[in-house]
């Protein structure tokens, strides 16, 4: 089979699989999905905020 050949059949059984064998989140997980990641990237730069915060209190305390 020619490497062109190859391509095609990989285009082919790729479109397949995300056409017949993926099953897709509904509009109801999605959105629950994205506010739970939304709520931790929330927490996290909370976090790295206040890590910083800190950081920079101790070195300046400490260098002047």
């Amino acid at each position: 089979m020619s490497i062109i050949g190859k391509i095609k059949n990989f285009l082919v059984d790729s479109y397949n699989e995300v056409k017949y064998n993926t099953t897709w989140p509904s509009i109801n997980e999605l959105q629950t999905t994205c506010i739970v990641v939304f709520v931790f990237i929330l927490l996290m730069c909370a976090l790295i905020f206040g890590i910083d915060f800190m950081v920079m209190y101790i070195s300046n305390y400490l260098y002047n």
